[in-house]
């Protein structure tokens, strides 16, 4: 998987998302903790915007416009403009065959 990389301050670099960049959530990573937050928060492919994004030496986490709170960066991607509307369509087609919640 691709990220966008950030020099942070003291040297380091890891996933930098600026604010507005569309992420996935896509599950996987994280420390339980973070992993259960997740999970009562998002949905499988939910898309969200980024309000803010931390990197230090050896973790990140993201904060966004739709929830409170902030979150581990391993458990999501950047999507393009055309994989977000896939997504958004799919979604669409599931809620009205009654399949998923439609959260965002």
């Amino acid at each position: 998987m691709h990220y966008d990389t950030h020099r942070d301050a003291d040297g380091s670099f890891g996933p930098y998302w600026e604010p507005g960049t569309k992420v996935m959530y896509h599950g996987c990573g994280g420390y339980d903790h973070q992993i259960e937050k997740a999970e009562e928060t998002f949905i499988p492919a939910q898309i969200l915007t980024v309000k803010n994004s931390k990197v230090w030496r050896y973790s990140s986490e993201v904060s966004f416009e739709e929830v409170e709170g902030s979150f581990n960066t391993v458990m999501f991607a950047r999507v393009t403009f055309l994989a977000e509307q896939r997504v958004m369509q799919m979604r669409k087609e599931s809620k009205a065959r009654g399949n998923l919640p439609l959260k965002n």
